[in-house]
């Protein structure tokens, strides 16, 4: 009698017990919609590195990818929190690494940006966990992630020489821009940006011009 009793509270109890665990009756854990943010970002690696074939990525969007006026928002507090102290104006890169190409040290999705801004990084990138609500964090990711969008060009990244160099971003004292890599001028070679080169300084291993005599 006992256990006919225990059977039928067990029972009735089962559909209440499943829609706890992922918010619908007849559930048995919740799928990837169910999960909060928190839990997502948990399975979110912090390495591009894996044994073996890279795992399936954990789908977790930027609610704001594409939103012109988030990018905004992002440049806005990319100033106000001092991020280009130490990543440059541009995310050009200083103390810290550059934010302007598509070299990450710990990935570059939008997940993992939204964690490295989150909870910092070792060696010193801060957490702002305490001081950005999620969507100021997800509005600077947009930000970076537009600073970061590289020039169409098939050899861009791969440097095979001097030449090799051909464009640098206009200077962001001259143009204030959450798209940096659309002005662009010719590459200076270290010269001041607003001087005009008619001709390319020498290479190391040309001959340096003999001095006019006077």
């Amino acid at each position: 009698m006992k256990h006919a009793l225990l059977s039928t509270v067990l029972i009735a109890a089962a559909p209440a017990m499943a829609q706890d665990q992922g918010g619908q009756p007849g559930a048995t854990g919740g799928g990837e919609a169910e999960r909060s943010l928190a839990e997502r970002l948990t399975s979110v690696p912090v390495t591009a590195i894996f044994p073996g074939a890279p795992p399936q990525r954990t789908q977790i969007e930027n609610p704001f990818a594409g939103d012109a006026d988030a990018a905004e928002r992002g440049k806005m507090l990319f100033a106000q929190m001092n991020c280009s102290g130490c990543h440059a104006a541009n995310g050009a890169g200083g103390m810290g690494p550059a934010l302007s190409n598509s070299v990450w040290i710990y990935g570059g999705t939008p997940e993992q940006l939204y964690l490295t801004i989150l909870h910092g990084r070792p060696a010193g990138m801060p957490t702002y966990a305490e001081l950005l609500s999620e969507d100021a964090i997800w509005s600077l990711v947009t930000y970076i992630e537009s600073i970061s969008r590289e020039p169409a060009r098939e050899t861009w990244g791969q440097t095979v020489s001097v030449e090799s160099f051909t464009i640098e971003q206009v200077s962001a004292t001259e143009i204030d821009t959450v798209d940096p890599w659309a002005h662009t001028q010719p590459f200076s070679y270290g010269q001041k940006p607003s001087k005009d080169l008619e001709t390319e300084p020498p290479l190391a291993d040309d001959p340096v011009p003999a001095p006019a005599s006077e």
